[in-house]
């Protein structure tokens, strides 16, 4: 199975992962990273995703290893990361018809749903949706829910949905999560890789408190491949 892996500068996590796994695995994954809201610089015509933004083209260049556009027909499945995407910590308790009206308000008010209804014009092939990750314990970003609902009811929120684009979703891994679930554990945002100038830089401590590190995109990408029904090579 080819992969494309379209997102932020979250996917260095992932990218960091996948460069120490990857023979353990029965695909292929390449990488376009361009740090920021890259869903409103591209546009998409007959299956090809391309930009006239000369910066985000240089960052696909690099990250992908030569690729200034991708070729959705190349690819069986793609894979988002982050854009702008960020898992819904929903307050426990609230009604069934509470929760669908704030899940609706994450499709409207996002550039990354907009972004996926315009490849799902030219690509019938699976979509996984992977949010960043949730803010460590103290940030000003972070939730102020003193207790969030479960995430399985979240997650079925989201794919129903989705259903219309047939989106997949992975939560934030509950391994690198609080114990209440409502924050990243520091263990796993130190060391974060950056996206500097469009190279994965794992020798980076960017960014702890929005971007996560290498054991993370680990664990995210055994959730992607979850997804896919995708197994580990005995």
């Amino acid at each position: 199975m080819n992969i494309c892996v379209i997102g932020s500068s979250h996917v260095a996590a992932l990218k960091a992962a996948w460069d120490n796994e990857a023979a353990a695995w029965p695909v292929r994954m390449t990488f376009f990273a361009a740090p920021g809201g890259i869903a409103s610089k591209v546009k998409s015509s007959e299956g090809i995703i391309c930009s006239t933004d000369n910066r985000l083209k240089e960052f696909w260049k690099k990250t992908s290893g030569g690729e200034e556009k991708v070729n959705l027909r190349r690819y069986d499945a793609l894979v988002i990361v982050g854009l702008q995407f960020s898992f819904p910590l929903l307050r426990a308790g609230l009604s069934r018809q509470v929760r669908e009206v704030l899940i609706s308000d994450v499709f409207c008010f996002s550039k990354t749903f907009s972004f996926i209804s315009m490849v799902r014009k030219s690509f019938s092939g699976p979509i996984v949706v992977c949010p960043r990750p949730l803010y460590p314990e103290g940030s000003k970003a972070a939730t102020r829910e003193d207790l969030v609902e479960s995430f399985d009811d979240t997650l079925e929120a989201l794919e129903e949905e989705g259903s219309g684009l047939q989106i997949l979703f992975t939560p934030p891994p509950l391994k690198a999560l609080s114990t209440d679930r409502r924050f990243t554990r520091p263990e796993y945002l130190s060391g974060a890789p950056s996206l500097k100038g469009g190279e994965f830089n794992a020798d980076k401590d960017f960014d702890r408190e929005a971007h996560a590190n290498e054991a993370y995109g680990s664990l995210v990408l055994r959730e992607i491949f979850e997804k896919l029904g995708i197994s580990q090579i005995d």
